[in-house]
C-alpha cells in the first residue's frame, strides 16, 4: 500500500476537529440579551447624538433647541408608537387563532412547572457494565444557591445592566418593549434590541427555546406576568442567577465564582460581581480566561450603569474599577469524564442522539463537495448533541468491564514500556490503541486510547492506515460472499499493473501460483489486488459502508491502493474491532458500540440499546474467512505464527504499512474480538513490527484465563469437496470426517470448503465472468476487424483471416442475445472491405503468379542443391570403398584365390572412381598392391592358429569384412537414381 495519507494524530487537523467536537462545551444562552458590541455601539451613538446636538446649538437657544422642534419630535414619536401598537393590535385581531395558540402554549408550559424547573439538570453520569459510576460531566461544578447567598451587588449588577425596572414591573417592561419595537421599525425589521426583562429571560432560559423569533417574544410577554404571580421577585432573581451559563462548563453563579475566583459566591467583591454579570452576556468571549481585556471592559461598563442607577456611589464605582482581579481557574469541567471509556461513551451517545434527531449518517460520497456539505451538517449536529449531553441530566449505561479495561491498558503499557521517547507536549512518541468486544453480546467492554496518563483517545479519534488487516473485510470477505472465489481458488503471485499502479509484496518477490489460503496467510499483495479487481471497487466499498466505516473519502472510490490498506486518511481502531466481530458473529454486524441504555432526568429512557443487526457477509462466507484466517496463526509461514495463544482457537490478520509506520493485529476467538494498533503520533518509522502481535497475545491470554477452548462452528451449508486443477471444487464429498478434531484440522488433504449456500452465486459469477471475458474478447476482435484496412496485397489476402477471427470471437459469446450487435458490426465492415478487395483482385492474381514462379525457381534451386549433395555423397562413398579394398589387400600374405577375387573387386571399385581427383592416387596404390600380391606364395601353410582369417575360408570371405558394392560395380557409370 502507499503511505501518502495525511496524518491524523494529536497534531493533525482532523483529530483536532474530532477532539474539539468530542470535548465541545455548549455555550448556553445567556440571561442577558445585549449584543456583544453593545458598549462600543452605545458610546458611538452617544457621541453622534452629542455631535448633532452641538451642531444644532445656536446662541440664545436652549440646549435642546427651539420648543417647536421639541414638540414636533414628541408628536412624531407618539405617532410612531401608535402606529406600532396599531400594527400589533391588528395582528392579534386578524390572527385570533394564532393568539389563541400562544395562550394555550403559555398555559401548558406554566401548568407543568415548579421550582425544580429552574434548576440546572444534574450531572451527566457514565456507568460501567455493573452500574458503577466511572465518570461525570461537570462533576462537582454545579451547585444551586439560594437568593440569600447571592450578593446584592451581583443582583444589582444584573438589574442595572439588563432590567432597571425589575423591582417594580409585573414581568414585562412595556417601555423597553416599545423601544425595541421602534428600533425594529427603524432598522427595517432587524432585531437590534432585546427589550426582555429578567423575568422574560428566566422563561426563555428555562421554559422556551433560544430562537430569536416573534413567536418566542410573544410567549415571553404572555407568560411573564403569570410567572410573577406565582413567584416573588427574589425567587425569580434566584432562578436567573442559577440558570445562567458562565463559560468553561460553569452553570450558575456558584460554580462560576469557584472556577474563576476560587471563592464561594458569598465572598465575591463588587468588582467580581460586575465581571460575572458581564461574563454571562457572552460566555465564550467575556470570560476572563478567554480574554481578561474584554472581561474588564464589560465589568467597567456594568459598574458605570450601577452608579447611574444609584446602586453605587461614584467613589464605590471608582474603587471597584481599580480593584485588581485575580483569576484562579481552579477546576475543569471535564476532568472526571476524561478517561477513555467515558470519552467514547459520550461520543457514542452524541451519535445516537443525532440519529434519533433525524440525522442521516453517510459513509460513501459522490464528490469532495458532497462530503464537505455532509461534514458541515455532521459537525453542527454533533456539536448540538454533545452540548445536550454535557448540559446534564443524562445517565449513560455502558458495557465497559473495568477489570478487562485494566488488563487491556496494562498490555498496551507493558508491551510498549521499552520506548521512553516523548514528544514536545510530554506525551510518549510511541503510542498504541486497542478495543475489545464481548462476542456473546457484541458490546465493547474495553477501550484504550494511549499510554500512561494521555487522555487523547486514539481508539476512535485517530484515523490510521490499516495495512493488510483490511484485506479480509474489503477483499477476501466480499469475494467469498459474492461467489467470486473460495479458499482453494488458485491465483498467481506475479507482477500486476493496472493504470500505472503496480502493487509489490513485502519481500519484493513473486512466488507463483497459490491458493487464497496461502495468499492470505502470507499476506501476498499481488493476489489480494487481483481478487479485489474481480470484486470491483464499488462493490467492495459497500461492505465497509454497511459496517459504518466513517473515514472513507471520495478519493477512496477510485484509489486502487485501498485493497492493501492505503486509504486517504485511514480507519479507526473501534471500527476495525466491530468489523472483525461481525465475521465471528457469522457475518452479522451489530451496532451496539458500548451503549446499553441512555436515560434522562425528565425524558426517561432515551435509548434502550436495541439494535437490528445487518447481515454483511453470508454465514458461509464468514466461516470461510474465519477458517482461512486461522492459517495466519496456525501455518508456519503465516504472518501471525509467532503468536502463542495458550489453549484457545483464534483467527486474525496482521497489518503493516509502508516503512513500518503503523502495525496492527485484529483477531478473535469465540469469546472476544480485539483490534490493536501501534504507531507514532508523528507518523515516524517504528523500530519493530511485532508490537501489535505482542499486545494482542498478552491481552488475549489474560482475558481467556480459565476459559475452555471453543472451536468455530461449521455451518450446515458448508461441505468438504475435492479440489480439482486450478483450485476449483469437484462434486465428491469427503467422508469419514474426524469430528474429534477442531474444524481447521478436520479438513482432509485434497479437500476444501464448499458452500451450498453460495453455490448459485459461484455459478452465476463464473457465468458472468465467462460472459464478461467473452464480451471483452469479442469487442477486441471486432474492434480490430473494424480498424482493418486493405492497403496492400498482403492485407487484402489477410482479410478473410481477420474476418474469421472476429466471427469466431462473436460465436464464442455464451449469451446469444449479446451476439447480434457484434454480428452487425462485423457484417457491415466485411461488406465495406469486399468493395475494396475487388479493386485489388488483379494485383492479387499477379502477385500469386509471381509467387508461383518464385516458388518454382526455389524448387529448381533446391533440386540442384539436392543433386549436388547426392553426387558428393556418392563420391565420398566410392572413395571410401576403394580405400577399404586397398587396406584389405595390404593385409594379404598369400596369393590365393581370395586375394585374386579381392584384386578383381578392387579393380571394379577403382573404375568407379575414374572421374574423381583421387583416381590416380588410388590407381597407384592398387598397382602397388597387385604387384606385391603377384610375388606372394600361392600355398598357405597349415598352422594350428591361422595367421590370416581370410585364408581359412575357401572361395569366400565374411560379409562384415567386404563392403557392399554398387549393383553397377562392374559398370563404368552410375545413375542419379542409384545415388538417391
Amino acid at each position: 500500500m502507499t503511505d501518502e495519507s495525511r496524518r491524523t494524530d494529536g497534531a493533525g487537523e482532523t483529530v483536532e476537529r474530532e477532539e474539539r467536537m468530542a470535548q465541545d462545551i455548549p455555550e448556553a444562552a445567556s440571561g442577558i440579551e445585549w449584543d456583544e458590541q453593545e458598549d462600543r455601539e452605545e458610546q458611538e451613538k452617544r457621541k453622534e447624538r452629542e455631535a448633532k446636538t452641538r451642531k444644532r446649538k445656536k446662541p440664545g437657544r436652549g440646549r435642546k433647541g427651539p420648543k417647536w422642534k421639541r414638540w414636533l419630535r414628541r408628536i412624531l414619536t407618539v405617532l410612531a408608537v401608535l402606529l406600532v401598537l396599531s400594527g400589533i393590535g391588528y395582528l392579534i385581531v386578524t390572527h385570533t387563532s394564532f393568539y389563541k395558540e400562544l395562550q394555550e402554549t403559555a398555559y401548558d408550559t406554566l401548568a407543568t412547572m415548579d421550582k425544580g424547573t429552574f434548576r440546572k439538570l444534574g450531572n451527566t453520569k457514565i456507568l460501567d457494565g455493573k452500574g458503577n459510576v466511572i465518570g461525570e460531566v461537570d462533576s462537582g461544578s454545579y451547585e444551586y444557591r439560594e437568593i440569600s447567598d447571592i450578593p446584592l451587588d451581583l443582583q444589582n449588577a444584573y438589574i442595572a445592566a439588563e432590567d432597571q425596572n425589575f423591582k417594580t414591573h409585573h414581568g414585562v417592561d412595556y417601555k423597553a418593549t416599545l423601544r425595541a419595537a421602534l428600533a425594529l421599525v427603524k432598522n427595517g425589521g432587524e432585531i437590534t434590541q432585546g427589550g426582555s426583562t429578567i423575568t422574560q429571560q428566566v422563561i426563555k432560559n428555562n421554559l422556551l427555546s433560544q430562537e430569536q423569533s416573534f413567536l418566542r417574544k410573544f410567549l415571553e410577554i404572555l407568560m411573564a406576568p403569570e410567572l410573577e404571580k406565582k413567584y416573588s421577585k427574589q425567587e425569580i432573581m434566584e432562578f436567573y442567577c442559577n440558570s445562567n451559563y458562565y463559560g468553561n462548563g460553569c452553570y450558575g453563579v456558584g460554580s462560576a465564582a469557584r472556577f474563576y475566583f476560587g471563592k464561594d459566591v458569598t465572598e465575591l467583591t463588587t468588582a467580581e460581581c460586575a465581571m460575572l454579570a458581564g461574563v454571562s452576556n457572552s460566555p465564550n468571549n467575556y470570560n476572563p480566561v478567554a480574554s481578561m481585556e474584554l472581561a474588564t471592559k464589560k465589568k467597567n461598563s456594568i459598574l458605570n450603569k450601577m452608579q447611574e442607577c444609584g446602586f453605587l456611589t461614584e467613589e464605590e464605582c471608582k474603587k471597584a474599577k481599580e480593584q485588581e482581579i485575580t483569576v484562579i481557574q481552579t477546576e475543569t469541567s471535564l476532568l472526571s469524564s476524561s478517561n477513555y471509556m467515558c470519552s467514547y461513551a459520550m461520543h457514542c451517545a452524541a451519535l445516537k442522539l443525532m440519529e434519533q434527531d433525524g440525522f442521516e449518517f453517510r459513509y460513501l460520497f459522490d464528490s469532495e463537495e458532497d462530503y464537505e456539505q455532509y461534514d458541515a451538517a455532521y459537525t453542527d449536529s454533533y456539536k448540538k448533541m454533545a452540548s445536550l449531553i454535557r448540559g446534564g441530566g443524562y445517565t449513560i449505561q455502558t458495557s465497559f468491564d473495568t477489570g478487562i479495561q485494566e488488563k487491556l491498558q496494562a498490555s498496551v503499557d507493558q508491551s510498549l514500556s521499552g520506548s521512553k521517547e516523548t514528544q514536545e507536549n510530554g506525551k510518549y512518541a510511541l503510542q498504541g490503541a486497542a478495543v475489545c468486544i464481548d462476542n456473546e453480546t457484541g458490546y465493547i467492554v474495553a477501550m484504550v486510547g494511549g499510554r500512561g496518563e494521555d487522555q487523547f483517545n486514539r481508539a476512535f479519534l485517530s484515523e490510521r492506515q490499516p495495512g493488510s488487516t483490511i484485506k479480509p473485510l474489503l477483499v477476501y470477505g466480499p469475494a467469498f460472499d459474492r461467489g467470486i472465489a473460495v479458499p482453494s481458488s488458485i491465483y498467481t503471485d506475479k507482477k500486476v499493473t493496472v493504470s500505472g499502479y503496480s502493487p509489490k509484496n513485502a519481500n519484493n518477490r513473486y512466488l507463483g501460483a497459490m491458493n487464497l489460503r496461502k495468499a492470505l496467510a502470507l499476506s501476498t499483495n499481488t493476489v489480494a489486488f487481483q481478487v479485489f479487481r474481480e470484486v470491483g471497487q464499488e462493490n467492495a466499498l459497500k461492505y465497509l459502508e454497511q459496517m459504518k466505516f466513517s473515514s472513507i473519502r471520495y478519493a477512496d472510490n477510485s484509489a486502487m491502493s485501498i485493497a492493501l490498506g492505503g486509504f486517504t486518511y485511514g480507519v479507526k481502531v473501534d471500527e476495525m474491532a466491530r468489523a472483525y466481530a461481525a465475521i465471528q458473529n457469522h457475518g452479522s454486524y451489530r451496532n451496539q458500540t458500548c451503549l446499553v441504555k441512555i436515560t434522562h432526568e425528565t425524558e426517561g429512557t432515551v435509548y434502550d440499546g436495541k439494535e437490528k443487526p445487518v447481515q454483511v457477509y453470508s454465514e458461509d462466507a464468514a466461516f470461510m474467512l474465519t477458517d482461512t484466517m486461522e492459517g495466519v496463526l496456525e501455518e508456519s509461514y503465516g504472518t501471525g505464527a509467532n503468536i502463542d495463544l495458550k489453549g484457545q482457537i483464534a483467527a486474525g490478520k496482521t497489518g503493516t504499512t509502508n516503512s513500518n509506520r503503523d502495525v496492527w493485529f485484529c483477531g478473535y476467538t469465540n469469546y472476544y474480538t480485539a483490534s490493536v494498533w501501534v504507531g507514532r503520533d508523528d507518523n515516524g518509522v517504528l523500530s519493530r513490527t511485532d508490537y501489535a502481535n505482542r499486545i494482542w497475545e498478552s491481552f488475549m491470554n489474560q482475558v481467556h484465563q480459565g476459559k475452555a477452548a471453543s472451536d468455530f462452528q461449521v455451518p450446515d451449508t458448508i461441505e468438504y469437496r475435492n479440489v480439482l486443477s486450478g483450485g476449483k471444487l469437484g462434486s465428491r464429498k469427503a467422508g469419514n470426517l474426524d469430528m474429534g478434531k477442531r474444524s481447521y484440522l478436520r479438513r482432509p488433504a485434497g479437500y476444501d470448503l464448499y458452500s451450498s449456500q453460495n453455490a448459485k452465486k459461484l455459478k452465476k459469477h463464473q457465468e458472468e465472468k465467462e460472459l464478461k471475458e467473452a464480451l471483452e474478447n469479442a469487442e477486441a476482435k471486432v474492434a480490430a476487424f473494424e480498424a482493418y484496412e486493405i492497403t496492400s496485397v498482403a492485407t487484402a489476402k489477410g482479410m478473410d483471416s481477420a474476418y474469421a477471427s472476429a466471427v469466431e470471437a462473436v460465436e464464442a459469446i455464451p449469451d446469444p442475445e449479446k451476439q447480434p450487435s457484434f454480428k452487425t458490426r462485423v457484417a457491415e465492415k466485411y461488406e465495406k472491405l469486399q468493395k475494396t478487395y475487388q479493386e485489388w483482385e488483379t494485383k492479387i492474381e499477379e502477385a500469386d503468379a509471381e509467387a508461383a514462379k518464385q516458388a518454382a525457381a526455389e524448387r529448381d534451386a533446391k533440386d540442384e542443391a539436392n543433386q549436388a549433395a547426392a553426387t558428393e555423397k556418392l563420391h565420398k562413398q566410392r572413395v571410401s570403398n576403394m580405400e577399404w579394398y586397398l587396406d584389405a589387400l595390404a593385409d594379404r600374405d598369400y596369393n590365393t584365390d581370395t586375394a585374386k577375387r579381392l584384386l578383381q573387386d578392387a579393380a571394379n571399385a577403382l573404375e568407379n572412381c575414374r572421374e574423381y581427383d583421387e583416381y590416380n592416387f588410388l590407381k597407384q596404390r592398387y598397382a602397388e598392391q597387385a604387384e606385391r600380391i603377384q610375388g606372394l606364395p600361392t600355398e598357405v601353410p597349415k598352422p594350428e592358429v591361422p595367421e590370416n582369417r581370410y585364408d581359412t575360408i575357401e572361395d569366400t570371405y565374411p560379409e562384415d569384412e567386404v563392403p557392399e558394392t554398387d549393383s553397377s560395380a562392374s559398370s563404368s557409370s552410375d545413375s542419379t537414381e542409384e545415388a538417391e
